[in-house]
């Protein structure tokens, strides 16, 4: 069955396999770039269906991760008043 007959698109994403390290400090550097500060995140795990919420940049940085664990970043996005990061767990 094509779903494109439905009114649904076909559209790629790129993946990039990252530690988690790399991860947050390119979150902190988009944020800090575009004056997002102050603005809540939420990052999403979605491997396990996980949602963290941080208030701003800064409790983001000083939550706890396992800083060499590998991820697949799939997206950050800023929404309104809300960023929204997406990433997946990497296969072993």
């Amino acid at each position: 069955m094509k779903l494109e007959n439905y009114g649904y698109k076909e559209r790629t994403q790129k993946i990039r396999k990252m530690t988690m390290a790399e991860m947050r400090i390119g979150i902190a550097q988009y944020m800090f770039e575009n004056e997002l500060d102050y603005t809540p995140l939420r990052v999403i795990n979605t491997t396990t269906a996980d949602v963290e919420c941080y208030s701003t940049v800064k409790s983001f940085i000083k939550a706890e991760f396992n800083e060499s664990y590998e991820v697949n970043f799939v997206s950050l996005k800023a929404y309104g008043d809300c960023v929204i990061v997406v990433f997946e767990e990497t296969e072993d």
